[in-house]
């Protein structure tokens, strides 16, 4: 986050009024003029917050996946070694599906208070407000309105090349390997 949060603010920034930025690095500049270093990290607080119900949802959601699409063993354990690369697609799929549910809303809140000017605060207490002004003018649905969409990518994307990336290439380390040199 440390790189990669004033390089989001900067593209959420140039998104929401591309007519006040002639570039990438004269948002950031500006930014850097007007509020500081300190308005580079506005935002930053949501997904900071949210680090930890997003993996244990993650890994969570993708164990219970996994045991219900494999076969286990009597203790109802999962064989990762045994799922196939679509199972495990499968079940970092579903594994996606479920994170959205913790990402949208702090994404909304991050976007919310990067957009705020110079002077306009970014901190807790204006996450809190931001908060509160979503679930007062659109309810606990205003916080899942832009659901659909961030579903559909990481449905078929982040989670289930994450899973099946790692665990495929644990799978094939955990297995013996033959070599023989070639000058023998």
């Amino acid at each position: 986050m440390l790189f990669g949060h004033p390089l989001d603010t900067v593209k959420v920034r140039m998104q929401r009024s591309p007519e006040r930025y002639s570039s990438t690095l004269g948002c950031f500049t500006r930014t850097l003029k007007l509020e500081g270093f300190g308005g580079l990290f506005k935002g930053v607080a949501p997904p900071l917050l949210s680090v930890s119900a997003f993996q244990g949802v993650a890994f969570a959601s993708f164990g219970f996946a996994l045991r219900m699409i494999t076969d286990t063993d009597n203790d109802g354990k999962v064989k990762e070694e045994d799922a196939s690369s679509g199972q495990l697609f499968v079940a970092g799929s579903l594994s996606g599906a479920a994170t959205v549910l913790v990402t949208t809303p702090t994404d909304l809140l991050k976007i919310r208070l990067q957009i705020r000017g110079a002077g306009e605060g970014g901190g807790l207490m204006e996450m809190r407000d931001a908060a509160r002004a979503i679930y007062r003018i659109e309810g606990t649905r205003g916080f899942f309105r832009w659901v659909f969409l961030p579903l559909c990518l990481l449905f078929l994307s982040d989670r289930c090349s994450l899973f099946g990336l790692c665990c495929g290439v644990a799978s094939d380390w955990k297995k013996p390997v033959e070599f023989s040199p070639p000058w023998s």
